[in-house]
């Protein structure tokens, strides 16, 4: 994991801007193509819900921005750069409800679709809800609304301290024309992140080339 100086960065103008705004999150909402996905899942059996996290989580984790988190410390703020993040994301849970679990990010789809579907089965009758803050920032949230196809969203975020984990959503699969579609929304702080680093990760979403460790 490394640690970053946020004022001795070259970031550290637009770090200072953003940081102090009372509204710094930015968010975009993309359709994504997601016919190959689909197929290679359906025809191996694997979980479209895993599978779709998966690429969603390895594409973000090929963005170094994406894996950075501000921390504070008494009177000490620093930021921190992840060697991987984990997806942290939403469980159905009995009586319409939801809960929360993570699993590692593995290359291997099969052993991380396996690890999701025993996390998600731990939980499922867990109504006592399980946040991951103030436990560890080394996640994304990641949420499915499988029933819409939606155009933009915002999430809830904390505003008394610096809330800078990223929220990922990914919506209801259109096709159209022989080709497969879902929204993706991401929402990130932007005293971290830029547009070009979102564009790099629907780069990354888009052609599924990414390492699964990036340093």
């Amino acid at each position: 994991m490394l640690r970053i100086d946020p004022t001795e960065w070259p970031r550290a103008t637009t770090y200072q801007l953003y940081r102090r705004m009372g509204a710094p999150h930015l968010g975009i909402t993309a359709d994504v193509d997601v016919t190959a996905l689909l197929e290679a899942a359906r025809r191996d059996g694997t979980s479209l819900f895993a599978a779709v996290m998966h690429r969603l989580t390895g594409a973000a984790n090929a963005v170094p921005q994406l894996r950075q988190r501000i921390r504070i410390e008494g009177e000490d703020e620093y930021v921190v750069q992840h060697d991987r993040v984990d997806p942290a994301f939403t469980v159905p849970v009995e009586g319409g409800l939801f809960n929360f679990a993570s699993v590692p990010f593995a290359a291997d789809l099969e052993a991380f679709a396996s690890a999701v579907a025993q996390a998600s089965a731990a939980q499922r009758h867990n109504l006592e809800l399980q946040p991951f803050e103030d436990l560890r920032d080394d996640v994304f949230y990641m949420s499915c609304l499988p029933w819409m196809h939606f155009t933009s969203m915002t999430h809830p975020v904390h505003t008394d301290w610096p809330d800078s984990v990223p929220r990922i959503a990914w919506g209801r699969f259109t096709k159209v024309d022989g080709r497969t579609t879902m929204p993706v929304n991401i929402q990130v702080h932007h005293a971290l992140v830029d547009g070009s680093h979102l564009g790099a990760f629907f780069g990354a979403l888009d052609d599924g080339d990414y390492p699964s460790n990036s340093g």
